[in-house]
């Protein structure tokens, strides 16, 4: 185990920090607790916190400092009374002092030199040395992906995350070489990214084709991010479509990670469009600020689950428990009622544990009263 070592946030990581906890916050007021009364009965609804957190931070060819502000601040927001982080070791043990500096900034109290799919199954089910978590969140490749899969149930987990995932909806305002900057961005990520060009007009895939042969160039030769993006961008899946409405239905059909609407007007497009983890509009929204500075998770749902799920959030580490107090002059009413849908569902005993309430009335006289 790793401890995160006092005084080695740089100011970018503060930086970042702030505005992902600042947006987090917003995230939990949107969500309250309330209290209802009437007819001598009284509900609410409260927010706890997950109690303990286990987040997994990749490891691969560079420090993932920010999914650690990701998955790590949003639990500390939440009220979590602990955050455990496993990642895996550098070649000597070690933990990358980039990962260490972030665990601090984010307020991770232990964290574990372990990786892989058994660093899950470890905080999922616990170890001697590894407790065991609530929850556990975090994004990896696919065998961390099926370990989250097989684990859930012992754990609560997030979701279960593929490759990186990047549509553009583009019409001829956009600019061809941001576009293919924002491409290429992800297409660095990992080989199997996938990467999508929803055009509305043949001139601006030729351009965009022309930026990106451009601009991988600039990607060291033989290079580990070369080789992942020339192999995502082979892959490229472009569609041509007649309509801004088309477009629209090919994106929620697809419902991408990431989606960035490039045309005309684009907050137009926003009512039609349903689908997706998290949406970015204008030229000057990069998608690599959504990955690192912007404020809202960049831990968000692949493979189409968009289309039943969001990215991770603060609510995402509170439950939402609900309290209820029936007192006596709530009872002949609520009780009558309830006793009537016990008896349609056959449930004879649901029916007595109202009745035994209402003064040990054959059920029957009071259904029938």
């Amino acid at each position: 185990m790793a401890a995160p070592s006092k005084g080695r946030s740089p100011k970018a990581l503060r930086f970042a920090a702030a505005r992902i906890a600042r947006f987090a916050r917003q995230q939990k007021r949107s969500l309250r607790p309330f209290r209802l009364t009437g007819g001598g009965v009284v509900l609410e609804q409260r927010l706890l916190p997950v109690e303990r957190v286990g987040l997994y931070v990749p490891g691969g060819r560079h420090p993932l400092c920010s999914t650690v502000l990701m998955g790590a601040i949003p639990a500390r927001v939440a009220g979590c009374r602990e955050v455990i982080l496993c990642t895996p070791p550098r070649r000597d043990g070690s933990v990358a002092p980039e990962i260490l500096a972030a665990a601090e900034e984010a307020g991770v109290d232990r964290v574990f030199a372990a990786g892989g799919a058994q660093a899950i199954a470890a905080m999922a089910f616990g170890t001697r040395s590894i407790p065991a978590a609530d929850l556990v969140v975090g994004p990896g490749n696919r065998y961390v992906a099926a370990a989250k899969a097989l684990v859930a149930g012992a754990a609560g987990i997030d979701f279960v995350a593929g490759p990186t995932e990047l549509l553009v909806i583009a019409d001829r305002s956009a600019d061809p070489e941001t576009l293919a900057s924002d491409l290429l961005a992800q297409a660095e990520h990992d080989a199997d990214a996938r990467l999508w060009l929803l055009a509305l007009g043949e001139k601006i895939v030729r351009d965009v084709r022309r930026h990106l042969q451009r601009q991988i160039h600039g990607l060291p030769a033989g290079s580990p991010i070369r080789q992942a993006a020339e192999s995502s961008l082979s892959r490229i899946e472009v569609i041509q479509c007649g309509s801004r409405a088309e477009a629209c239905e090919a994106a929620n059909r697809i419902a991408p990670e990431h989606l960035s609407v490039q045309v005309s007007s684009p907050r137009a497009l926003l009512p039609r469009l349903v689908n997706y983890g998290s949406l970015f509009i204008g030229s000057g929204s990069a998608v690599a600020l959504g990955d690192y500075v912007s404020g809202p998770n960049h831990i968000l749902p692949t493979a189409g689950a968009a289309r039943h799920s969001g990215g991770l959030s603060v609510l995402r580490f509170l439950k939402v428990v609900t309290i209820q107090e029936v007192k006596q002059a709530g009872l002949p009413r609520l009780g009558r009622v309830g006793m009537l849908m016990a008896s349609l569902e056959g449930l004879e005993a649901h029916a007595r544990s109202i009745g035994i309430r209402l003064g040990e009335r054959p059920v029957e006289a009071v259904l029938f009263s």
